[in-house]
């Protein structure tokens, strides 16, 4: 498809609420819909002298971000996706934006032009932050995972802010390994010769009413049940729970 024709069908979806550009391999903005134009308050008539990223109109902690993806796609002809805010003009607010660009030939051509939509997803990300900011408040270690089981977030009610949660899964020759990290206070000596047990508390969580002192006694039991281990290693400023479940193991009796 010419570069004319992806321009022509670009400017045909002036009446949808996507943000869409044609953009060729040296960063400049061949062509944009309506909403783009409106968006950042472009006057109608006006030349669209633009390159892509449109720096003026993003916010300075996605920029960089966004330069680096624009430039690694380029290098290697590949698509890509990216979550960061733009200005409207209207209101002057950032406003968080789905970016996805391809490039309009396959890996095996030599691409011309690049094909880069934006959607408006600042609701959905004021929700989640909302969602975060409840489940950050309830006195329980919550996880949560996508419909395809994967994890994809968790509560931070012994993480400080801008902690950090990781999670490992490492494959040996026997048996499979889970390594659960955070950057929280970690847990006193004292307290981790009784964590496993049941009903036992330490003393970070004694001060959550709700808690039963149950829950890393049902995973050692859990974890016991699959023939696997679990234990925990903990400093000022780091902890980490590890468990391993053998990849096979006879039956009971057997």
């Amino acid at each position: 498809m010419e570069s004319q024709e992806f321009d022509c069908l670009v400017t045909s979806t002036d009446q949808l609420t996507d943000i869409i550009w044609t953009v060729r391999t040296d960063g400049k903005i061949s062509s944009s819909n309506q909403h783009w134009q409106t968006f950042i308050g472009m006057p109608a008539n006006a030349d669209l002298e633009q390159t892509f990223p449109p720096i003026s109109c993003m916010h300075p902690s996605d920029l960089n971000k966004l330069e680096q993806l624009w430039l690694q796609a380029r290098a290697s002809n590949q698509s890509f996706t990216s979550e960061l805010r733009f200005k409207r003009a209207s209101d002057q607010q950032y406003r968080w934006h789905l970016l996805r660009a391809w490039p309009t030939g396959g890996a095996e051509f030599q691409t011309q032009d690049w094909i880069i939509i934006s959607t408006d997803v600042h609701h959905l990300k004021t929700v989640q932050s909302m969602f975060q900011l409840v489940m950050d408040n309830i006195p329980i270690s919550i996880f949560w995972k996508d419909r395809n089981s994967r994890y994809i977030g968790c509560n931070r009610m012994f993480t400080p802010e801008n902690g950090r949660i990781t999670i490992a899964l490492i494959a040996q020759k026997y048996c499979f390994r889970v390594e659960v990290t955070d950057n929280g206070p970690g847990i006193d000596a004292d307290d981790q010769k009784h964590l496993f047990d049941r009903f036992w508390q330490g003393s970070a969580g004694r001060k959550y009413s709700q808690s039963t002192g149950l829950g890393l006694y049902l995973c050692k039991k859990i974890v016991e049940a699959h023939r696997g281990m679990i234990s925990c290693d903990s400093a000022a400023g780091c902890c980490k729970f590890t468990f391993s479940i053998p990849l096979r193991f006879s039956s009971v009796g057997s």
